[in-house]
Formats: structure tokens, C-alpha cells, sequence
């Protein structure tokens, strides 16, 4: 699984990417802001891990709808400080999950699972199609 990890905080970075190495055949590529929307050009990404605040890009949804615009259909969890999870399926569909700022591992790797199996149901014949 490729992933690209999208978040301006260091420790929240280093951390999430830990955690998401975990799972075998894991890449990691990490940006801070804007340098996200060239890496989304050059290489396919399974999963999308964003951050809600971002310094350049301004907003992590902002981001996302640009990398969706782009293209980009993986999944994606985001990093949210203040969101209130129940709002950002109708705000962006393609969001599997939120987390909580800072994480704890089992809660990404809750989220992880959940937007694997987004991917799966997605890649799944439809009935009668």
C-alpha cells in the first residue's frame, strides 16, 4: 500500500508514519503543504492521510478536494483537530475516517483498517453490472 501522508506537525508526522509502517508493504511519502498536490502527480496512492490545519495550503479539506480534482480517488483519513467526524462524509465523500489530533496507534490503525475496507468494497463487482 502507498500512502501519502500530509501533516506540518513533526511529531504528529513521525508518529502516524510509525504507525502506518506497521502494515507490510507500506511506503510512506510525507509533505508539509502544497508539495502534496506535485507528489499526487508523480506516483498512485492507496491512502490518503491529511491533515486539517496546513501552513500554505490553508485547510486540510481544501487540499483534498484539489487532490480529488487531480484525479487522486484513494481513500483518505484525516488529521482533525476540531472536526466533528459525523460532518465530513457530506463535506467530502471520499473521507473513510477521522482521527483525532495527536493519535494514538490503535486509533490509526482503526482508521487504516476502515479505509482498506472502503478500498475493497469499491474494487468489488457490483451485482448486475
Amino acid at each position: 500500500m502507498r500512502v501519502l501522508l500530509v501533516e506540518k506537525d513533526h511529531n504528529v508526522r513521525d508518529r502516524v508514519k510509525v504507525a502506518l509502517q506497521q502494515f507490510e508493504g507500506t511506503t510512506v511519502d510525507t509533505a508539509e503543504d502544497a508539495w502534496a498536490l506535485e507528489l499526487a502527480k508523480e506516483n498512485p496512492y492507496d491512502l490518503l492521510v491529511i491533515s486539517d490545519r496546513l501552513e500554505t495550503q490553508g485547510d486540510g479539506l481544501e487540499l483534498m478536494k484539489q487532490l480529488r480534482e487531480g484525479g487522486l480517488g484513494a481513500p483518505a483519513i484525516l488529521l482533525a483537530r476540531d472536526r466533528i467526524e459525523g460532518t465530513l462524509s457530506r463535506e467530502i465523500p471520499q473521507v473513510a475516517a477521522s482521527i483525532a489530533v495527536p493519535p494514538d496507534t490503535v486509533e490509526i490503525f482503526r482508521c487504516i483498517v476502515m479505509a482498506q475496507q472502503k478500498v475493497a468494497s469499491n474494487a468489488r463487482p457490483r451485482p448486475g453490472a
